[in-house]
């Protein structure tokens, strides 16, 4: 005859014992490393990728390259921050509503420059890039030099 020992397994504050597997409580991906969709991208509107210079490209896919190396925890800060959809200027609201993507309580900003900024949409360690927004106008900064 075998049984099981009711041995009680140490388990560290925060993580749950969910059937033998250990999972962190927290699901939010604050210790992952960035991952890039692009599904929804935005190629029309007013902060469409269509038309955009080679050059911007290139400097785009620069910044993502660095920040690829980034977790969420490290990314994250000043320079890039969630914004509350109702937030955004009426432009980006209503341009949300044409594609589809208005069941969102937020989008995701990342710093390019001083004004240029890359948008989208953060699924736990996913940016799901949105638009483009060169000019600051996807959310008006009221700070100088932005």
């Amino acid at each position: 005859m075998s049984f099981r020992s009711k041995k009680k397994l140490d388990v560290p504050e925060g993580v749950r014992l969910e059937g033998r597997r250990f999972r962190s409580a927290s699901q939010n991906g604050e210790a992952e490393y960035i991952c890039w969709r692009f599904s929804v991208m935005d190629m029309d509107g007013p902060f469409s990728f269509a038309g955009m210079k080679a050059r911007t490209w290139r400097r785009i896919l620069e910044k993502m390259r660095q920040w690829d190396s980034m977790t969420w925890q490290e990314l994250t800060g000043d320079d890039n921050h969630a914004i509350p959809v109702e937030r955004l200027s009426h432009e980006a609201q209503s341009r949300l509503i044409e594609i589809g993507q208005d069941d969102i309580d937020e989008i995701f900003s990342l710093r390019m420059t001083g004004r240029e900024r890359l948008i989208g949409i953060r699924d736990r360690h996913i940016f799901r890039v949105l638009w483009w927004d060169p000019e600051h106008h996807v959310c008006p900064s009221h700070k100088k030099h932005t």
